[in-house]
């Protein structure tokens, strides 16, 4: 199998895409002859613990894949005609539509699934999301988990951030954060600005919707192993108990902030207001996720109880 590691993955099947969707399924779909290719054949007896992440790149995806399973997409772009990102095809799919896994590979480091229109880079699909009844519980929504947020899914007690919490440039946007997430920033803010750090928000609560822009734009910059946005349904934002800060603009979303006096201070107190920094440089390497040390998530009092974050 040329040597490189190739992962059987079980996705939960649930009903429930974006939108109309439009079912691709095969008419005879035949097993790639792994001897050929560097292909797993996707057999239905093939069971495994599922996993948070993929083998190789950012996505968040399925840990082990069925033949025959439902997979909804995430993005826009073409089929190729095999795991190979200079070989695409005159077939497109759109962001919402399903396509049945026929198989998988592992190639030059990027996670492939062929569906019966060809093949498509692990990056632009992902499992359907489980419905979700009200709000989800602060600190237990089990985005680290694995759980793919539903496409429409908003909690109900988010409430604008005011005005004076807003940075430069977004001072006459809306930002939404849920109601207890949004006290607690208060807080923080305060003990920062009684340290002498004047502490700003420059994004909140973020749709399904807008995250699929964000990400789409990432895949189309970087390439489908970027691991600067997360897919739509992913997103701590879209939970509303995360916000990015800024002290100042000259070390707003720099990698630098981390390292400045404010950037210390927040790292240091953020777990006293029940913040976490979600991709802390000790963090984003488990979470194949860049170095973000503006980012707090707002678990209130699961701080010392990651489980189910």
């Amino acid at each position: 199998m040329s040597g490189k590691r190739v992962a059987l993955t079980l996705a939960v099947i649930v009903l429930g895409a974006i939108g109309s969707a439009k079912l691709w399924w095969p008419d005879d779909p035949a097993l790639v002859d792994e001897n050929s290719t560097p292909v797993v054949a996707i057999k239905d007896s093939v069971l495994a613990p599922p996993e948070t992440h993929s083998t190789s790149g950012l996505t968040i995806f399925p840990g082990r894949v069925l033949r025959g399973d439902s997979l909804r997409f995430i993005a826009d772009g073409r089929f190729f005609s095999t795991p190979d990102t200079s070989l695409p095809i005159d077939r497109r799919f759109v962001t919402g539509e399903i396509g049945v896994a026929l198989a998988e590979s592992t190639l030059a480091e990027l996670r492939w699934i062929e569906m019966p229109l060809g093949w498509v880079p692990s990056a632009v699909v992902d499992r359907q999301p489980r419905m979700i009844s009200g709000d989800l519980i602060v600190g237990a929504e089990g985005l680290v988990a694995g759980r793919v947020l539903p496409w429409d899914y908003a909690p109900g007690d988010m409430i604008q951030i005011p005005r004076e919490l807003l940075g430069a440039g977004v001072e006459e946007n809306v930002i939404l954060l849920r109601r207890g997430a949004l006290a607690a920033l208060q807080r923080f803010t305060g003990a920062g600005r009684a340290a002498g750090f004047d502490i700003r928000v420059l994004s909140g609560f973020r749709s399904a919707s807008h995250q699929a822009v964000l990400y789409g734009r990432q895949l189309s910059e970087k390439g489908f192993d970027q691991n600067v946005s997360a897919p739509p349904g992913r997103s701590e934002h879209q939970l509303g108990t995360t916000v990015d800060v800024m002290t100042e603009p000259a070390t707003a979303l720099r990698l630098t902030f981390g390292e400045t006096p404010q950037g210390q201070w927040i790292a240091q107190n953020a777990a006293d207001f029940g913040f976490v920094l979600s991709f802390s440089l000790e963090r984003h390497v488990r979470r194949r996720v860049s170095y973000e040390p503006w980012h707090l998530r707002w678990v209130d009092r699961q701080i010392d109880d990651p489980t189910n974050w």
